[in-house]
């Protein structure tokens, strides 16, 4: 069974292995192997990063999708001020395609609702194909910029998408 819910602490190592695994899988073009390789070093870092976030931080928001008890997509959201920005969202392939991810925009916009935004921000890569998926979501495009990851230059998109009231 499909469900969407906050990340619980005992799924950290889960939430972090998927969201690794799916950035190696989206990104794998783009960054040299060292890069994915510092990445995974790092991933005990992440996991007590994490931990720290969900007891002291509540301006940001890990959620999983889970099918049964495995975690198949995650998402981390935060809200700055009066506006909010989806960090991360990420579904393992085979999961893709099937509007899970527009379930789990909708959580977070209903998320961001209760706190009083109505509006966040999106940076995507220009030469990702999520590009298309958060322009037929309704995202408007309002800034192109260049973004130094690990010495080199990437194009970067910056969406606002307007949450409904």
């Amino acid at each position: 069974m499909i469900t969407i819910k906050p990340l619980n602490a005992i799924d950290i190592p889960k939430f972090v292995e998927v969201h690794l695994k799916c950035w190696e899988e989206t990104y794998y073009a783009l960054f040299p192997a060292e890069v994915m390789d510092i990445r995974r070093s790092k991933k005990q870092n992440l996991e007590k990063h994490i931990l720290k976030r969900l007891q002291e931080d509540h301006n940001y928001f890990y959620y999983c999708l889970y099918d049964d008890f495995h975690v198949v997509g995650i998402m981390i959201f935060s809200i700055l001020e009066d506006h909010g920005i989806l960090d991360a969202l990420y579904i393992k392939k085979e999961y893709q395609h099937m509007g899970y991810g527009m379930n789990m925009i909708k959580i977070m916009e209903s998320v961001l609702k209760e706190n009083h935004v109505f509006e966040y921000s999106i940076y995507v890569f220009k030469l990702l194909s999520s590009n298309a998926f958060f322009q037929k979501s309704g995202a408007v495009c309002i800034r192109e910029d260049l973004v130094s990851i690990h010495g080199k230059d990437y194009q970067e998109y910056e969406y606002i998408k307007k949450v409904v009231e």
